[in-house]
């Protein structure tokens, strides 16, 4: 590496380390002329002046076309225009306006590397609140367990996921609440046909009371069978 790129990293004796780090170069570039681009760099850098950092940045490409760091740090300063602005947006609440913002900066620089990472971490970011939303509408059980699947496998590829594990609890709750209910109004209504199927003298009526009440002998199911409460 060479000495400039060391002082950019460190920030360490930037005029020592600068004055002897060009002497396998053919034609030596003028040391204080570097100096002068690395400080302003520092400076830039320093006060967030992104633009103004990849200009000093792309003077020092043309001293060293080749350096890879150089390269990562133009794309790092390239892409900090636009985070830093979504990420005010995301404070804020307005995931549409970081998006946004995110979006402007992939359509100047499609191949950044740091953009794309944003852009997909903010799609997964959409996706999740319209997951959330689908669980939140979910009215019948079997709705609610494919939602809250689909939630779940999204939150384990999103940093912080495990935030909103008490927002999957307490749908998994009323989930299993649903799902009782359901099951209950489903032989609470079966009841009431075989009670008509009796009153119409239907000899059908026997066997199936005799099979609802072996079911219906099930744990499982017996303290929910006709429960009226769970009915409302």
């Amino acid at each position: 590496m060479k000495a400039y790129n060391i002082l950019i990293i460190t920030a360490f004796s930037a005029l020592t380390i600068l004055s002897g780090g060009c002497g396998n170069e053919k034609v030596p570039d003028p040391p204080l002329t570097r100096t002068k681009i690395v400080i302003s760099l520092f400076n830039n850098l320093e006060k967030k002046q992104y633009k103004r950092s990849v200009r000093q940045i792309e003077k020092l490409q043309a001293l060293d076309p080749d350096s890879i760091f150089l390269h990562q740090l133009k794309e790092s300063e390239l892409s900090n225009q636009y985070t830093k602005q979504a990420q005010v947006f995301l404070a804020q609440g307005k995931l549409q306006d970081a998006v946004g913002i995110i979006k402007k900066g992939r359509d100047e620089y499609p191949f950044n590397d740091n953009l794309i990472q944003a852009e997909n971490k903010l799609t997964k970011l959409l996706l999740l609140n319209k997951y959330i939303d689908n669980v939140e509408q979910s009215k019948n059980a079997d709705a609610l367990e494919i939602n809250l699947n689909a939630t779940k496998k999204l939150l384990s590829e999103i940093p912080n996921g495990k935030k909103l594990q008490p927002f999957i609890r307490r749908e998994l709750i009323r989930a299993h609440k649903l799902k009782m209910r359901e099951s209950a109004m489903a032989r609470f209504d079966l009841l009431c046909d075989i009670k008509t199927m009796e009153d119409n003298k239907d000899s059908i009526a026997k066997i199936m009371q005799a099979e609802f009440d072996l079911v219906n002998s099930n744990p499982k199911y017996k303290s929910v069978a006709v429960d009226p409460e769970l009915l409302k």
